[in-house]
This record gives structure tokens, C-alpha cells and sequence, in this order.
């Protein structure tokens, strides 16, 4: 009767108005994190949107990084910038978001290696994670044994979910030197092993 076509008069009324005003969704994150009320977003307040969004598996992964932010805040440049304007947030959450995916990759990566499910990477199990990531060539016991000295904390011989980043950061660090093989014949060459599971070619 009328009052179902008043209610819904109402309510599309209310739609209307709605409609009228869309969300903006920079103005709302500027709003919310901008502690500062400078109208841009300072590297603290980058950090808290950071913090706020990759609340997964970053944590796990030793949180948000002062390289994160750096990240973020070259805005897809070389230099970094001291703050974020309101034009740029949605290409800072690019940025946030292309982290997020990168971390959930490498969390992934890290479960599946963790073949015992202790939480824990060892040696063998790292020489398994940096094969695949190194397109099946197997690192050599030195590579191992470099990256665990260089991001092991614990001094305890094996790796956990919170420096698995630094141990990948460590490992690419060690392939721009020219330490690491590009090709299989590189690899010959160098020492390192056969591809796993596969037959030298």
C-alpha cells in the first residue's frame, strides 16, 4: 500500500542524496592518518597506513620495514620523498598493496619449504627454497651457510618466518654482486649443483 511505496520513495530519496556525495576514499585515508593536520602524509603516518594495511601476514614476517617504506614513498621513483600529498595517495596504496601481495607470496613460500612445519627453515630446507627461486639451480653450501650467518639472529642454524625476508634480500644481494649463476652453464662453471630433480642438460 502507500506506506510500502513511502518507505520506498524514502528510501531511494536517501540513495539519491548518498549518490549526490560520493566517498572520497584519499580524503578519508588523509583524514584518518594525517595526525599531523598538514594536509600530507608524514613517513610516521605512511608507517601507521602501512601497519594498518598490511595487518596479515607482515607481522609474521617481521612487520612493516624502514625498505617498505622507502618503497612507498618513492611513489614509483628513485628518490624518496619526505611526504605523501593527496594526489599521490592512491598511488602510495599501489605500492602498499604490491607489498602486501609480495609478503603473502613469500609467506607461502616459506609454509611450503617448511617441510616439518616446526617453524623453522634449515639448511636443507633453504637449499630447496633458494633452488626455486633461483630457477632450479641449487645454491652451494656456502651460499647457505652465508645467508644464515647474515640473517640467523638467534645464532641458532636455522631461519624463522621473521628474517626470511632479509634471508631473500641477503640471497639477491648476493646474485647483483655477480656471485650468483644466471644459467645452468654458469652454474657448471662456478661449482653449484645440477638442477634439482632434474638431469644436467
Amino acid at each position: 500500500g502507500n506506506g510500502v511505496s513511502t518507505s520506498r520513495q524514502g528510501h531511494l530519496a536517501r540513495k539519491r542524496r548518498r549518490d549526490r556525495k560520493p566517498q572520497d576514499p584519499k580524503k578519508d585515508i588523509l583524514k584518518r592518518f594525517n595526525k599531523s593536520k598538514t594536509g600530507k602524509l608524514n613517513r610516521e603516518e605512511v608507517r601507521a597506513l602501512c601497519v594498518c594495511t598490511m595487518d596479515e601476514v607482515t607481522p609474521l614476517l617481521g612487520g612493516v620495514t624502514e625498505e617498505d617504506i622507502d618503497q612507498v614513498m618513492r611513489l614509483g621513483g628513485n628518490m624518496v620523498k619526505l611526504d605523501i600529498a593527496l594526489e599521490e595517495i592512491p598511488t602510495a596504496l599501489d605500492a602498499i598493496l604490491a607489498i602486501k601481495r609480495d609478503n603473502f607470496r613469500i609467506y607461502d613460500l616459506f609454509k611450503r619449504h617448511d617441510t616439518d612445519k616446526t617453524g623453522k627453515l634449515y639448511p636443507c630446507h633453504l637449499r630447496t627454497l633458494l633452488a626455486e627461486i633461483n630457477e632450479g639451480v641449487a645454491p652451494t653450501q656456502e651460499d647457505i651457510d652465508l645467508v644464515i650467518k647474515l640473517c640467523d639472529k638467534s645464532r641458532d642454524g636455522h631461519i624463522v618466518e621473521n628474517e626470511i625476508k632479509a634471508t631473500l634480500s641477503a640471497w639477491y644481494l648476493r646474485a647483483e654482486l655477480g656471485k650468483l649463476p644466471g644459467t645452468h652453464e654458469e652454474a657448471a662453471a662456478m661449482g653449484y649443483a645440477p638442477r634439482l630433480g632434474s638431469e644436467e642438460k
